[in-house]
């Protein structure tokens, strides 16, 4: 494949043909001590150095290799022909492959927090899933006009930078990001124990941080947040991953039905969030008429603010 860079480590090529040099060589001397007593010296000292070269040979070998596994460099390989020790080369090349295969992967997948990796790896989540106390964001997109064109060079440029910041709130608020059509679902407290008013808090930041990053390219359209709370379900399901269910939401799915009616505010949120974010941030609140259904199933206020 022509994106493969193949790497030669030259020790490897044709070892059998200098083992054979060596070992007529080594008899070569033998001889000429027995034959001739006054070379004997000279001789041994020969021979001494083309062993002491074969051993340096044979250790800067294995040193390449070594740097090369240890570069992390998925998009080459090792290549060779005839040698003793392929089966390690191969073994190498194996490996490799799986590491080209898994960066590809993770290209097409969205990317989980480097920490919460970590903390995944180190805990068994049982079939019936974990609970946790989450905030969940919902980031939609309203066109300007009903015949806007979906996709635009324009707009795909602000997608791009839009991921982008995307990303490193998710590392910073250790985040979960899923996809639900057009829209972006973040959950904030998905992988440890964290107060809703903290995690209600890197919503709101996070929301800051995505409004003024697409405004900053002026597309056509607007974005919507929304906003809920309450406890959920974090489960780990076949072909999906590491995911969350519950009613936050399907509550702040609901409430965005109701941003993209209004999509002037800055943000709309539930009662919930919104007896911990009336203090915390600097906004004017007020409340719609559209009424959702919170997680117990009681009616309640759907609030929008606008940032000051």
């Amino acid at each position: 494949m022509r994106w493969l860079r193949t790497v030669y480590i030259h020790y490897f090529h044709q070892r059998w043909q200098r083992c054979i040099s060596l070992i007529i060589l080594l008899i070569t001397s033998g001889i000429l001590c027995i034959l001739i007593p006054t070379t004997r010296i000279p001789v041994l000292l020969l021979a001494l150095a083309l062993l002491i070269w074969e051993r340096i040979r044979i250790t800067s070998g294995l040193h390449t290799l070594t740097i090369h596994i240890a570069s992390g460099q998925p998009l080459s390989k090792i290549e060779v022909q005839e040698d003793a020790l392929g089966e390690l080369c191969h073994a190498v090349n194996n490996v490799l492959q799986q590491q080209r295969l898994y960066h590809h992967t993770q290209a097409l997948l969205p990317t989980l927090p480097t920490r919460a990796t970590m903390t995944l790896c180190h805990t068994h989540i049982p079939d019936e899933g974990i609970p946790h106390t989450v905030t969940i964001l919902v980031v939609g997109y309203t066109r300007a006009t009903p015949r806007q064109p979906a996709a635009t060079d324009q707009h795909i440029q602000a997608l791009r930078n839009l991921a982008a910041v995307l990303q490193e709130q998710i590392e910073t608020h250790h985040a979960l990001v899923e996809r639900c059509g057009d829209l972006l679902l973040l959950a904030f407290g998905a992988f440890d124990t964290i107060p809703l008013t903290t995690t209600n808090r890197q919503a709101v930041q996070t929301a800051q941080a995505l409004r003024q990053t697409w405004n900053s390219n002026s597309p056509r359209g607007a974005l919507t947040f929304s906003l809920s709370s309450g406890s959920a379900l974090a489960l780990v399901l076949p072909g999906l991953g590491y995911t969350m269910i519950g009613a936050p939401l399907q509550q702040a799915l609901h409430i965005h039905q109701i941003a993209l009616a209004h999509p002037s505010y800055s943000l709309l949120c539930s009662e919930e969030c919104y007896v911990t974010l009336r203090h915390t941030i600097d906004a004017a609140w007020t409340v719609l008429s559209p009424r959702v259904l919170s997680p117990d199933q009681r009616d309640q206020a759907v609030y929008a603010c606008w940032y000051r």
